[in-house]
């Protein structure tokens, strides 16, 4: 039987077949062998012990008290082997019951076969990473405590994190007690590793403080010992002191998840330099949207070309996109049902808040992924036979060993790779034409996280639209100066129009004659008096009487002919001014962007001090993957 896999998007892998498989179920797995038999040997004997100690639940002993529970409940293994329905059923009693079983019977033919070192066993043994996602950030941040806590130093014990923080939290609710606290009261002595234990494992994947009340109130509940009125509050209060436990244990890694999350926040609302000017050129709204608030307006258009994922590359050289977009539905209704419909390749822009939260565990994943990938095709070139599922890696019992060394040696490659140098230089390299808007950096999450530059930036992707962006910052657009552009424009538009309408209607009405008018302009009154004296003279001399001028009657389609064209230039006139209305309004939205804009690589912050964990001591582990 083989098992094709597909990757997903972070490298993570898993088998196609949807139904029998190793990542299925406890069932589907203890049914499946290695298609290939090899012996035990003298390493993969106790190793099968170990194992099935692992799968009984007894997994916090060292391998020694380990091998001995075994020993010790060999009767009951056998039974168990021999009788599994008929008999006392010990298997039935295991965390992983049906693996147990798998386990049980191989390991008493091996033991009942004369020579338990040369049996060939086909039961796949496996090496569980201690809370994988947490190895990786306190190798990246050389997290001292952190890295004792989930095994990557050497201990004479195996660490147990969860345990660990359960103490903390005790130790706190002991304080609290003291100064009388009634959910410390009520908690005292009662939170178990069990407790906890969903919230730390959740810590790598970005619980919020919402879902590790949650976590905790359901276990509270379980318990059945906490009134019911009592367990939200409970649930509340014990949330912030694991949180709070877990960030002071793990400090390193908090810190970089800041850094992973703020750096995807930025890259969300980001612009690629060549869409800035479509991004402050706003097109008010008609209709019932006209009186729309200018601002909300341009932080609208702003937000519709924020279309950058973060995107990175692995170690191994496979590129990653985050997905997460605003999909839009349109909803179908029919006579028998109503239906939300979508397009997934539609462009859209990204969701800048599920960006920003996804991108530490994505990160993680990532990198658990690359090192799952980096072991196998290291099994591949030394002929071990390998399974994963994602941190537990399996092989035969015999070459436990020879995978464990592998295992060290591909995890201890991969972190002196200088990861997170990489990284934020792969930022700086692939969004190095990128702007971030002034707008929103508003946020007070993101201003107290970051160093603004002292300078801001107005960019454009050419001369024309950089002429129009310098045009506008620092000024404000006010209505009253278009409106005065707009009475200067009307009144040059009458004179003109006003010319050839109103001709005949301009002579008619004016009394004074061309010589009258040429006189009232003359300064010399002599010249005038000679003038005058001339002209009556010259007006007394016996003339025919002048025939009055008859004015020509205007027919009806003439006068509705020019009813239509004064109709048509007030139209033409209240057109123009709306229109320039609406460019004002335009030029105010702008302006209240101020089309200023920040570059990404600038705002990025500095990496985490590392500390002074060396990963290379992993090699003297003996419970880094166990």
């Amino acid at each position: 039987m083989y098992f094709p896999h597909n990757i997903d998007f972070r490298g993570r892998a898993y088998p196609i077949p949807p139904h029998l498989n190793h990542i299925g179920d406890d069932l589907s797995r203890g049914l499946l062998l290695f298609a290939e038999a090899r012996p035990l040997g003298a390493s993969g004997l106790r190793w099968l012990k170990i194992h099935l100690a692992n799968l009984y639940g007894y997994d916090k002993g060292s391998f020694e008290e380990r091998l001995q529970f075994v020993q010790n409940n060999l009767d009951e293994i056998f039974d168990s082997a021999e009788k599994p329905l008929e008999g006392r059923q010990w298997w039935m009693k295991a965390d992983d019951p049906w693996q147990c079983l798998s386990t049980c019977k191989e390991l008493t033919k091996a033991l009942k076969s004369g020579d338990p070192e040369a049996y060939e066993s086909c039961l796949p043994v496996h090496q569980d990473g201690t809370c994988n996602g947490l190895q990786h950030y306190a190798a990246l941040g050389g997290d001292v405590n952190g890295a004792k806590q989930v095994n990557l130093d050497v201990t004479e014990r195996p660490a147990d994190v969860y345990s660990h923080v359960a103490e903390m939290v005790e130790e706190a609710i002991k304080k609290d007690c003291e100064k009388g606290d009634k959910y410390a009261l009520i908690l005292r002595g009662k939170v178990a590793r069990k407790v906890v234990k969903q919230t730390v494992m959740t810590t790598v994947y970005g619980v919020t403080y919402v879902g590790a009340r949650a976590q905790i109130e359901k276990q509270l509940k379980d318990r059945g010992d906490i009134p019911l009125t009592d367990c939200w509050g409970a649930s509340a209060y014990l949330a912030k002191k694991v949180m709070l436990s877990i960030g002071n244990l793990f400090s390193g890694a908090k810190e970089i998840q800041n850094w992973l999350n703020l750096s995807a926040k930025l890259i969300a609302k980001s612009i690629p330099q060549g869409r800035i000017k479509d991004a402050v050129t706003v097109k008010p709204p008609r209709g019932k949207m006209a009186k729309v608030c200018e601002r909300t307006l341009a932080y609208s258009q702003l937000t519709k070309e924020q279309m950058a994922s973060v995107v990175w590359t692995t170690p191994l050289g496979l590129p990653i996109v985050q997905p997460y977009r605003k999909t839009k539905r349109r909803q179908v209704m029919t006579s028998i049902q109503t239906v939300f419909i979508s397009d997934p390749n539609a462009p859209s822009e990204v969701n800048a808040a599920k960006q920003a939260s996804a991108f530490p565990p994505n990160f993680i994943h990532s990198l658990d992924a690359t090192h799952m990938l980096l072991t196998a095709l290291e099994c591949s070139k030394n002929k071990i036979t390998f399974a994963s599922i994602h941190d537990s890696y399996w092989t035969h019992a015999g070459t436990i060993t020879q995978m464990n060394e592998i295992i060290r040696d591909t995890f201890i490659a991969l972190h002196e790779s200088a990861i997170l140098q990489r990284l934020r230089q792969e930022f700086v390299d692939r969004y190095k034409d990128f702007y971030v808007p002034t707008i929103s950096l508003r946020s007070e999450s993101i201003r107290s996280r970051i160093e603004l530059p002292t300078s801001v930036a107005v960019v454009a992707d050419s001369e024309e639209a950089q002429l129009e962006l310098q045009k506008l910052e620092g000024h404000e657009v006010t209505l009253e100066g278009v409106e005065m552009d707009l009475s200067q424009k009307e009144a040059g538009e009458n004179l003109e129009s006003g010319s050839s309408v109103d001709a005949d209607t301009s002579s008619a009405s004016d009394s004074s004659s061309p010589l009258e008018s040429s006189l009232s302009r003359d300064s010399d009154p002599a010249i005038t008096e000679s003038l005058v004296t001339e002209t009556s003279a010259e007006s007394e001399l016996p003339t025919e009487p002048a025939k009055p001028a008859r004015r020509k009657r205007r027919t009806k389609e003439e006068m509705e002919a020019e009813k239509a064209l004064s109709a048509q230039r007030r139209a033409e006139q209240a057109a123009e001014k709306k229109r320039l209305k609406l460019e004002a309004k335009e030029q105010r939205a702008q302006a209240s962007i101020q089309s200023k804009f920040v570059r990404l690589v600038d705002l990025l912050p500095s990496l985490p001090e590392k500390g002074d964990f060396d990963v290379k001591t992993i090699k003297k582990s003996k419970y880094f993957f166990s």
